[in-house]
């Protein structure tokens, strides 16, 4: 503590004067330990907060979202994991805003979802809705190759017709990594 005297575990020997912050471990294996200021915890607190704040910044870059119907709704399509392997699970994360920013439920008939590869295969997939996430549906596919992939969102929202390509679905380049890079030989 500040302004404390320490005492010594030997008291045939003084306490030897340090900066604070650090510790000294003497012949005996005896710990004299003196106090730790605060600004190196505040420090590496507001680094951590600076971390997750551009982690989050560039988590929401990694959807692709375009206005359909005019502006009346707004869908929102990514992928679920990352980062992503060849030859792995794979699902697509679609969200569906009205203009009021209110999910819009119940789509999971109503639009047909194809992942296209680097290479030009193409896999329609089944949407499902995303567990208790209202507004948010998924597909899983298996990406055979490394490369980017498209999405393409056909069908309808309400009486509003859609039909878009997403392209730019992740943040990575590519967007599917070979699994070489990781693989133990």
């Amino acid at each position: 503590m500040p302004g404390k005297e320490m005492t010594s575990p030997r008291p045939d020997r003084p306490v030897p004067r340090f900066r604070r912050g650090t510790v000294r471990i003497d012949r005996m294996q005896q710990a004299t330990v003196v106090t730790v200021p605060q600004w190196p915890l505040r420090r590496a607190a507001l680094a951590l907060f600076v971390t997750a704040a551009v982690a989050l910044t560039f988590a929401g870059r990694a959807h692709q979202t375009i206005n359909v119907g005019d502006g009346a709704y707004r869908v929102v399509v990514g992928l679920l994991n990352a980062p992503l392997y060849a030859g792995q699970v794979e699902g697509i994360d679609l969200a569906v805003f009205d203009a009021a920013d209110q999910p819009v439920e119940n789509l999971a008939g109503s639009l047909l979802v194809t992942v296209i590869s680097p290479t030009g295969g193409e896999l329609t997939l089944t949407l499902r809705p995303q567990g208790d996430k209202p507004g948010y549906y998924t597909g899983d596919f298996i990406p055979s190759v490394p490369g980017n992939y498209s999405v393409r969102v056909v069908g309808f929202i309400g009486a509003v017709s859609v039909d878009e390509l997403f392209d730019h679905i992740a943040h990575a380049d590519p967007a599917i990594l070979d699994p070489a890079s990781i693989t133990v030989p």
